[in-house]
């Protein structure tokens, strides 16, 4: 992808351009996100539909959080930016707090799993949600879970607390996508999609009962596939080729 910020991706098309070559068949090119992308619409079922309308999408991993309105022209997908981090990237976050706790790097699942030893009802770290026209900024939520994290009653709180204030977050960035352009269906990609308890989150704050015209239809990528971006990619190489 021409102006890759993740130069890694380039051997890939290399090697893909070579084997194409080889084989006599056409190199289809696309991006890293616009696979996390057809992952997510193809497990949501919007791929069924007769004709696959604009919608809002987080695409948030270990170095990507952004905020995207998105539609398709049949072969693959039109993306503009509506935000981005402004510092740390979402999973950047969580895995600096994994490792601080002598969690494995990636820390993730790890966290998430140490996340589900502390009690739902019982109450969490106040951190800081910041997002600034659309794009999040978690630097300032680590510094202040670095302040608060002695006066945590464990790690499982303070491990709850991290995905909370990431729903939040998240929960701020689509509010704002909403307002500026009216679509009302989000999608939650990327390996983060894969978490429960920032999905079950937001899930549960959008499903609060509003007017059937104010209402935000949330998605999310089905956890089995949230990570996996080859699945995304080939699902786009079969659509070009309808089938």
């Amino acid at each position: 992808m021409a102006g890759s910020y993740m130069p890694v991706f380039l051997a890939g098309r290399l090697c893909a351009e070579a084997l194409a070559l080889g084989a006599g068949v056409t190199c289809l090119k696309t991006s890293h996100q616009s696979g996390h992308l057809a992952a997510g619409v193809m497990t949501v079922g919007w791929m069924a539909e007769k004709s696959l309308q604009p919608f809002l999408a987080i695409h948030a991993s270990g170095g990507t959080t952004d905020l995207l309105h998105v539609s398709y022209d049949g072969r693959d997908f039109c993306v503009e930016t509506l935000g981005s981090s402004l510092d740390l990237h979402v999973g950047q976050f969580v895995d600096r707090v994994g490792v601080s706790l002598g969690l494995s790097f990636p820390a993730g699942a790890e966290l998430e799993v140490l996340a589900k030893t502390y009690p739902d009802d019982l109450p969490l770290l106040e951190l800081p949600s910041v997002v600034r026209h659309g794009s999040p900024s978690f630097s300032g939520s680590l510094t202040a879970l670095e302040r608060v994290r002695h006066v945590a009653v464990s790690d499982g709180q303070l491990a709850a607390s991290v995905f909370r204030v990431i729903a939040n977050t998240f929960e701020k960035m689509i509010r704002y996508a909403v307002e500026q352009t009216g679509t009302r269906r989000v999608l939650l990609v990327g390996g983060v999609a894969s978490n429960q308890r920032i999905a079950k989150r937001l899930q549960d704050r959008f499903l609060v009962k509003r007017s059937a015209r104010s209402a935000i239809d949330l998605r999310v990528c089905d956890p089995r596939f949230a990570s996996d971006n080859a699945y995304g990619v080939a699902l786009l190489a079969a659509w070009h080729n309808h089938l």
